[in-house]
């Protein structure tokens, strides 16, 4: 049995968000409510599954890129994660490219029409460091409208000028944009199990630029800020936070070819947050209670564990330990599905750093039992 919202007809292009593309074809079969006739997959990565959501457009809306933007080359970027170059893996004729289209959810029953360009990459190093200059194309101080302009020696100069454009007339206002927080509902596969850190505030906003990569000011909603809090309770059906930000009008003034040929023609977000980066510690069960007249938990730090909780040279005990500055966050690495967390965010302080013998728990052999 199949569901569908509005009509489809017969040559429909049907896109998952994925990528795949079939095309309904009544030639196969009787196209009615409960068969759907379709092609053999194309860009196929894997096959449909139940409840997989289909979009349909018109052969029309879904055919061939027309380069409105006159593309002439497309270069592969490549970057690591502790590192801030863009290296060039590939640069790519616009000519030799397969043009490819998926659909990117808009709401549970409709999708918009993305075009996107096949490239498959095979472990090829990058062939040259992106130069600073190509990285950072954009201008802020190119002038939006000019009544002169001359060129002396290497210098462009503009002159009775209008720069930086209002985010003034904007139809959105701050108060019909929020930012909020939750599970994940749309994946993007790539970045299928990525989530973004919890215990901490974020700041959010948008940056509006022109076509000419013109940018405005950061815009930033009423209530610009968003506390994202610890998992709690079972983490088997956990599907990642994300910060999420919700429009309740359209942003406006937006690039219309003809009509407002310097209008906004893209926007991003940016995320500000404050905290530190934090490290993850892994350690075994925590050992409460030893020796017994003592309400102390014990934790057992090995490898590079050692290093991430650094002691305090400065917070001496009067056994010969030390404390530490460092204040740990207790999560619990759920195997099974059905370990709750800890609720709330309440950090616990180190009062002593040491080995088995500083603590003079030689008698107690709880730490290294066999079994």
């Amino acid at each position: 049995m199949i569901t569908v919202n509005g009509t489809i007809a017969n040559t429909n292009v049907a896109l998952t968000e994925r990528g795949d593309k079939y095309i309904v074809d009544t030639s196969a079969g009787t196209l009615d409510a409960t068969n759907l006739p379709l092609s053999t997959s194309i860009n196929a990565k894997t096959p449909l599954v139940n409840n997989q959501r289909l979009y349909f457009f018109t052969s029309a809306q879904a055919a061939a890129y027309t380069n409105p933007l006159e593309i002439k080359k497309i270069q592969i970027l490549y970057s690591e994660s502790d590192s801030l170059a863009l290296k060039v893996v590939d640069t790519l004729n616009y000519d030799d490219v397969t043009t490819i289209h998926r659909a990117e959810p808009i709401s549970n029953n409709a999708a918009k029409l993305v075009h996107g360009f096949k490239f498959t990459y095979d472990s090829t190093k990058p062939v040259q460091t992106l130069p600073e200059a190509d990285l950072i194309r954009v201008a802020d101080i190119a002038p939006v409208k000019a009544k002169t302009q001359e060129v002396s020696g290497n210098r462009v100069i503009y002159g009775n000028f209008y720069q930086n454009r209002s985010i003034s007339d904007l139809t959105l206002t701050k108060d019909q944009f929020t930012v909020t927080h939750g599970d994940q509902t749309n994946w993007n596969p790539q970045y299928l199990n990525s989530s973004v850190k919890s215990n901490r505030e974020y700041s959010v906003g948008l940056v509006l630029s022109d076509r000419y990569g013109r940018h405005s000011t950061v815009f930033l909603p009423s209530d610009n800020t968003e506390f994202v809090d610890p998992k709690t309770g079972s983490v088997s059906s956990w599907m990642r936070s994300a910060l999420k930000l919700n429009f309740s009008a359209v942003i406006g003034d937006a690039y219309a070819k003809d009509t407002n040929p310097l209008g906004w023609y893209s926007y991003k977000v940016v995320v500000k947050q404050a905290e530190q980066d934090f490290y993850n510690v892994y350690a075994p069960t925590l050992v409460d209670n030893i020796p017994l007249s003592e309400t102390r938990s014990w934790l057992v730090l090995t490898g590079d564990n050692i290093n991430k909780v650094p002691r305090d040279v400065t917070d001496i005990n009067t056994d010969g330990t030390v404390g530490s500055q460092t204040s740990l966050l207790p999560k619990i690495l759920d195997t099974t599905g059905s370990q709750a967390q800890q609720s709330g965010n309440d950090f616990i302080d180190i009062i002593s750093i040491g080995t088995k013998h500083e603590h003079g728990l030689e008698a107690f052999n709880e730490f290294y039992q066999s079994n």
